[in-house]
């Protein structure tokens, strides 16, 4: 029968009760991805000793092979969520990167331009003409680009924030899966301890790998979703700050006549 190694990585971040638990999540997940293996030892010498006195000839193989199957689809998901969570990173990272947008870009552009009027200028009124209008233009543009920046950094730290949620949910959620599994697991084992029980044993735990299964799938095609949304945000909002009239030409407005 199959066995199982390794698995997914994620790390705090977030409120601190959040954090914990997605933490716990995954250090119980570790501990599970090592008992998986000895339930499959537990599995393969119970049925294999029990079943045998009370089920037909080639039965005994052919539920052996399913189980194989079925632990191999455990195999399967748990791998690819280690993929999907390597990918996208951790949830205290992305609120980072989302503060640090906010408060190393987008807080700075605006203070330094907060007190740029052409009232606040040395030069107002010591000059006329074109040359002073397209100066005072450029200046009034300088604000409104900055204050534009502000609000899409702001956007970005929302849409992170929103994403680093996403992945401990996750985590949070997969907590409740594995302990269901290993309840199942559990229950297994128990079942095979008697020969009057054991046949019971195969619907157990096919029952509680199925439903470990499903909640892997609806909760990868969840995350990977989250990822894909996150991604195409961030295109709108360059392309935003592109097209807006406070960037003339998707560039930062000059600081002096041209």
């Amino acid at each position: 029968m199959t066995t199982h190694g390794g698995g997914g990585r994620t790390h705090s971040g977030g409120s601190d009760m959040t954090a914990q638990n997605a933490e716990k999540s995954k250090s119980d997940f570790d501990r599970f991805t090592g008992f998986i293996d000895t339930v499959v030892d537990i599995i393969n010498g119970g049925i294999s000793g029990l079943l045998d006195l009370v089920l037909p000839d080639g039965i005994m193989e052919r539920i052996n092979a399913w189980l194989d199957k079925m632990f191999a689809k455990v195999n399967e998901a748990i791998d690819k969520v280690a993929e999907v969570f390597a990918y996208v990173g951790s949830p205290s990272t992305l609120r980072n990167s989302g503060l640090d947008w906010v408060q190393s870009v987008g807080t700075p552009a605006q203070q330094c331009t907060a007190t740029l009027l052409p009232t606040a200028l040395p030069t107002t009124g010591n000059w006329e003409g074109k040359a002073y209008n397209a100066y005072r233009l450029r200046v009034d543009q300088q604000k409104p680009a900055a204050d534009d920046v502000l609000s899409k950094c702001q956007m970005i730290n929302t849409q992170l924030d929103s994403f680093a949620g996403a992945i401990e949910n996750f985590w949070i959620g997969f907590l409740g899966a594995v302990g269901s599994l290993v309840v199942g697991v559990i229950a297994t084992a128990a079942e095979l301890a008697g020969v009057v029980t054991a046949p019971a044993a195969i619907v157990t735990i096919v029952g509680a790998v199925g439903l470990f299964i499903t909640f892997l799938v609806d909760a990868i095609s969840a995350i990977t979703s989250a990822s894909q949304a996150t991604s195409s945000f961030v295109v709108n909002v360059t392309n935003a700050l592109a097209s807006t009239s406070a960037f003339p030409g998707g560039a930062w407005p000059r600081h002096t006549a041209a």
